[in-house]
């Protein structure tokens, strides 16, 4: 089934998590003023540290954010961010593998990690008494990664599963991980397959991953975040107890994510031989998130597709039913808010009558 790829130049920017949270501000706001303690500091290896004490529930977050994601990964290494999110989990100098989620189950809480297009971010919830383990975990493996040859070819192999699982097996997924970003930008680090290419997964060396792991996951490159029924002032001791002592890395120059300014209207199309249905697939350049429209355009989002009470989704599925849902990527209509530095990027895939964008 043919499917129509329609890129506009439009100054909005779209946002689902920044919606709720001005949306939330602005209604608290009527009622009374809402402060929220945040302590932000930096340990002298650069590592930046933020703490919330939020005593409504005895739970805790620990997370690290590091400064790279798809955007920055090598070119010939498609995927490699994504490849090293699956490096971490596979243990550290006094972490075994697997170990680090048996940690954190055996004590009530739960764990995962992300790669987006500027990010890779990790976290353990656990029980506000344990958050000690939470950043004895994180710390570890900042320090000490086992990065092994055993390792990466195991995970090389996880990563080309999930790939053809997710992206060469499904419909519309070439489509959204591959051909809107092709054909709306013109910078390959905005453009490129962040999934991966499965000949690329497959070469990456031992040395690729080492100096990978150098480089970005040093703790000037990372930030250190602590939300939950904690004390400040404790919390504070035992950061530096456990990542004081790690080493700072130099840090690589930031890659060159500018586009250059888009004139006109971009259209393409592709043939999914797994898709039964048409899809239409429109994609907006955005500002940056400082820019003075941002948080408008950002509440803007919510109202057009923040649930099933939004407009998109109560005219074109409930009211026209022009649309079989507004999920991600079913074959049927989704919105995506997919987000590179300065340009947010907005996707739709629609099934049915695509002549309903016109009207």
């Amino acid at each position: 089934m043919s499917r129509l790829i329609h890129c506009v130049p439009r100054q909005l920017a779209l946002l689902v998590a920044c919606a709720v949270i001005f949306s939330s501000v602005c209604l608290k706001a009527q009622a009374g003023t809402v402060t929220v303690p945040v302590v932000y500091y930096k340990l002298p290896n650069g590592l930046k540290v933020v703490i919330s004490e939020d005593h409504v529930a005895p739970v805790v977050t620990v997370a690290v954010y590091y400064n790279v994601g798809f955007r920055v990964e090598p070119k010939g290494r498609t995927g490699f961010a994504h490849l090293f999110e699956h490096m971490m989990f596979q243990g550290s100098a006094n972490v075994k593998k697997f170990e680090h989620a048996k940690y954190v189950e055996a004590n009530g809480g739960n764990t995962n990690g992300h790669t987006d297009f500027d990010y890779t971010n990790y976290y353990e919830t656990l029980p506000s008494d344990r958050v000690e383990l939470g950043l004895w975990l994180e710390s570890d493996r900042m320090r000490s990664l086992d990065v092994s040859a055993e390792n990466l070819k195991n995970q090389q192999n996880v990563v080309s599963e999930e790939i053809r699982a997710n992206v060469l097996n499904q419909p519309y997924q070439l489509f959204e991980w591959i051909d809107l970003w092709e054909n709306a930008f013109q910078n390959w680090n905005n453009s490129h397959n962040g999934y991966g290419d499965l000949a690329e997964v497959q070469a990456a060396t031992l040395d690729d991953v080492r100096n990978f792991f150098k480089t970005y996951y040093a703790p000037n490159n990372a930030v250190l975040s602590i939300v939950g029924d904690v004390d400040a002032n404790e919390v504070k001791k035992m950061v530096e107890k456990h990542f004081g002592g790690i080493a700072l890395q130099p840090l690589p120059a930031r890659p060159d994510l500018a586009e250059p300014p888009q004139t006109k209207e971009k259209r393409t199309s592709q043939a999914d031989k797994l898709a039964n249905l048409p899809a239409l697939a429109t994609g907006y350049h955005m500002p940056a998130q400082t820019a003075p429209d941002f948080p408008a355009a950002a509440l803007l989002s919510l109202i057009l597709q923040g649930d099933d009470s939004s407009r998109f989704y109560q005219r074109l599925v409930k009211e026209k039913e022009l649309s079989l849902d507004l999920s991600r990527c079913k074959g049927a209509f989704s919105i995506e808010f997919l987000q590179p530095v300065g340009i947010k990027f907005w996707q739709s895939t629609f099934a049915g009558n695509t002549r309903v964008v016109s009207r």
